[in-house]
């Protein structure tokens, strides 16, 4: 028997990873595009029990449409076993209520029936920090020091349009007063503390700990299709509450040296399941002999990543990256990305840096997805003149590749692991290829009929770019993890192809995508 798994024909993302709200693999359970019609307690939509981990930062947001002036509710989460609102919004057409641990701070607001409204509230314990980004045209600072900044406690309960309690079997029941009479069209939830200027670029993306899709919900009332549902925000106001000024040395401070990015399309981020085992641990981020503080241009971005390189290696002769400071080291990183002109070398040692975190004792979790998405805006935006570019790290590596529409006659990424301490080899053909090629672990194969998705007209040119991941610790889901003597394991290392200013559905002709089993299965005769 062959050890390849099957040759796949598939635009699908496996249930297990992060994927991008412009592919269309996970449509039949997506709710992007719908909407929840509230009228009443009757509807209830509520989390699944043990998605929301313990997160020290956190940012959610929702879309809402009030047809009532009517006191109402978005969202109220409640940690185990407590009855006071750990996070959670509700308000009325003058004011927003944000409740933390809680705690209720109003904030003003000038909201009108009928029109949609994204409401994002972003929490940071380092900072002792939540900003409230509203898309009304309101601003304000507030100082609520009755607050005390901690992680919000994880496995509660979440319910959407209304509050709750649980009752005496452990059921959750819908409170009466304040429900939300209108239409919620969208709620997600990061493990991070984005900004303002963050979240603008991430409207159409999936939160990272929930997302909007089916699948982590439990519903008595289906969502409904709207087509005029798009995702875009409005021009964002930021509230910033603040409960006092902590002195920082990590700070980044990156002019913004590139214009908006296009969209683009994650055609295929696969895997193979088998069978698994586990392990985890914390620290201090050491005394500095130099800061990160300071303005950072496109001049310096390297330098700043070389700073940021050189302070992974020192903390992580301990082994591991504290929570705080691995959250920290990602979100300079992703500065750097947003708003410089990244070149191949920066790329590569940016690349490197999450490389030796992987290789580390570290817990990568609650970053997971903002890594993800780092890495595909670096590659779409990576500045080079060659017709491609490769990087190839310690479990990681990248492929970017710039194609001409009348020159494509498909494109074949490659990789073949020797060890996790040594950098993957990548394999390249400017063709398509069905069959598994020799001596590759994974292989994935793009046809030519994507050419009519590439950017028209002469010189024009298409950027393709192909991940691998020889880590399972970017793609730990927590239905399947926070699951007790569950026996699934991703049995295969990880790829994804995705072309860049593009929304690519329907094709005619298969990707082809073939994986080498991690953990061959033992067959008795």
């Amino acid at each position: 028997m062959s050890s390849f798994g099957t040759s796949l024909a598939v635009l699908l993302c496996s249930q297990l990873l992060v994927c991008y709200r412009f592919s269309s693999a996970s449509d039949s359970t997506s709710l992007w595009g719908k909407k929840i019609e509230l009228s009443g307690p009757t509807c209830l939509w509520q989390l699944q029990r043990g998605v929301i981990p313990a997160l020290e930062n956190a940012t959610v947001c929702t879309l809402l449409r009030l047809r009532f002036g009517a006191p109402w509710t978005a969202f109220v989460y409640k940690a185990p076993g407590q009855t006071a609102i750990e996070l959670g919004l509700q308000g009325t057409l003058s004011h927003l209520s944000i409740w933390l641990f809680g705690k209720e701070q109003r904030v003003k607001a000038h909201l009108k029936l009928h029109e949609w409204y994204s409401i994002c509230l972003s929490w940071c314990s380092r900072e002792h920090r939540l900003r409230v980004v509203v898309d009304a045209a309101s601003h304000a600072e507030l100082s609520p020091s009755s607050f005390q900044p901690r992680h919000l406690a994880p496995g509660g309960t979440l319910t959407l349009g209304v509050s709750h309690y649980i009752d005496a079997s452990g059921e959750v029941k819908a409170e009466r007063g304040n429900n939300l009479l209108g239409e919620i069209g969208v709620f997600k939830v990061w493990a991070s503390a984005w900004t303002a200027e963050e979240l603008e670029k991430m409207n159409c993306v999936d939160g990272d700990v929930v997302s909007w899709d089916t699948k982590q919900w439990r519903y008595s009332c289906p969502a409904v299709a709207d087509s005029r549902l798009k995702c875009a925000l409005h021009t964002m106001q930021l509230i910033i509450l603040t409960w006092n000024h902590l002195s920082f040395n990590s700070e980044v401070y990156v002019k913004n040296c590139k214009t908006a990015r296009k969209k683009h399309s994650r055609l295929f981020t696969g895997s193979i399941y088998g069978l698994k085992h586990s392990p985890k641990s914390s620290k201090k981020w050491p005394a500095k002999s130099h800061d990160l503080s300071g303005p950072t241009g496109c001049e310096n971005a390297a330098e700043v990543v070389d700073m940021i390189q050189e302070l992974v290696d020192q903390e992580l002769l301990n082994e591991e990256l504290s929570a705080e400071d691995l959250d920290t080291v990602v979100h300079k990183l992703v500065d750097v990305v947003n708003v410089s002109v990244v070149t191949p070398p920066v790329g590569e040692n940016i690349v490197t840096i999450f490389s030796k975190i992987l290789l580390s004792s570290t817990d990568v979790t609650t970053v997971a997805g903002t890594v993800l998405n780092l890495t595909e805006a670096m590659g779409n935006t990576m500045n080079f003149e060659e017709e491609s570019v490769g990087i190839m790290v310690p479990l990681l590596a990248m492929s970017m590749v710039n194609t001409d529409a009348d020159k494509f006659s498909g494109l074949t990424f490659g990789v073949s692991v020797i060890s996790a301490d040594l950098a993957p080899q990548i394999f390249l053909n400017q063709s398509f290829v069905s069959e598994p090629v020799p001596e590759t672990d994974v292989t994935i194969s793009l046809p030519s009929e994507l050419n009519s998705y590439f950017a028209p007209g002469e010189g024009n040119k298409t950027r393709i770019q192909f991940h691998f991941y020889g880590s399972q610790k970017l793609f730990q889901d927590p239905l399947i993890t926070n699951v007790t003597n569950t026996n699934l394991m991703v049995n295969s290392h990880i790829v994804s192809a995705s072309i860049h200013g593009s929304d690519v559905n329907n094709l005619k002709e298969r990707v082809s995508v073939t994986f080498r089993h991690l953990t061959f299965k033992q067959v008795r005769n």
